[in-house]
């Protein structure tokens, strides 16, 4: 078939919708994903998803997970899901940026954006279909905030205390990533070169947060959080955190981004919960 525009001939144009190819045999008007066909006028697949047990809290027949606003389907089985207790249910594939999708009980999805887009999106990528039922995900709550904010003794202090306790702390119980967050995921406190885990051991969801952190970005975000309780503003927060950096340089964007994000953090409890940092808090006690 041909279409004329100005009297020039060319081949009539059937990738259409999500730049996949219309099926007009018998008039049907199905679209080819690939894995199957789907059928604009019902908004539905004309067959189940091949993945379909892997997410069965949503149709069959469902498409992109009921967002087509949010994702385009590539392929007619692609899908990302982490469930709540922050295992891989299957892959999602956004066509402006990666997230993570967390899929309460009632099949709702939630959406969290990643901090460092262009280094986070490296290990998440490495979460294949084979990975489907690997961690990728670690929920901090608000009691976990205020437990390791009490383990660490950080409460209001007044001028003249509040720095030299930073300045001691922040290479001690104020340091997150080394003293918390690496030993949740097995790696010993007082480890050698402990930048070599740097884009490992997944993410981190703070509770009313929408943002997804990788291990050591989830650690400024406790800092910042610390800073603010300990009585410091945002401009002295900013101004300590490069301290700390002086010989290695000024801290990136998304470890501003995630200092800044710690320091504007509101817990909505002052009750606290060790949970999954028993074993942490105990090694933390004996080692610093």
């Amino acid at each position: 078939m041909f279409w004329r525009l100005g009297g020039v001939k060319g081949v009539l144009n059937r990738f259409l919708y999500n730049g996949k190819e219309l099926q007009d045999e018998l008039n049907l008007g199905w679209y080819d994903y690939g894995a199957r066909m789907y059928d604009p006028a019902l908004g539905r697949w004309n067959g189940v998803d091949a993945s379909a047990e892997t997410y069965s809290f949503f149709s069959p027949y469902h498409f992109v997970g009921n967002n087509p606003i949010k994702f385009v389907d590539f392929d007619g089985k692609d899908y990302w899901v982490v469930n709540e207790e922050g295992a891989l249910v299957d892959h999602i594939k956004n066509d402006e940026r990666n997230q993570i999708a967390v899929i309460n009980k009632d099949g709702e999805l939630d959406f969290h954006e990643l901090n460092d887009q262009e280094f986070d999106s490296e290990q998440l990528e490495n979460f294949t279909d084979d990975n489907i039922g690997d961690h990728l995900v670690t929920f901090i709550s608000d009691e976990n905030i205020n437990a390791l904010m009490s383990h660490g003794n950080v409460h209001y202090r007044e001028f003249d205390d509040r720095w030299p306790f930073a300045n001691t702390e922040s290479f001690r119980r104020m340091d997150y990533p080394a003293a918390y967050m690496l030993p949740l995921m097995g790696v010993p406190i007082g480890s050698d070169n402990i930048t070599q885990f740097d884009g490992q051991f997944g993410f981190f969801i703070f509770e009313n947060n929408k943002v997804a952190y990788n291990i050591f970005d989830s650690g400024q975000f406790l800092w910042g959080q610390a800073m603010k309780r300990l009585g410091f503003s945002y401009a002295s927060t900013w101004f300590g955190s490069n301290m700390n950096e002086i010989f290695s340089g000024f801290d990136s964007e998304a470890d501003q981004q995630a200092i800044k994000a710690g320091f504007n953090y509101n817990v909505s409890t002052s009750k606290s919960s060790i949970d999954k940092f028993k074993d942490v808090l105990a090694a933390c006690r004996r080692e610093l």
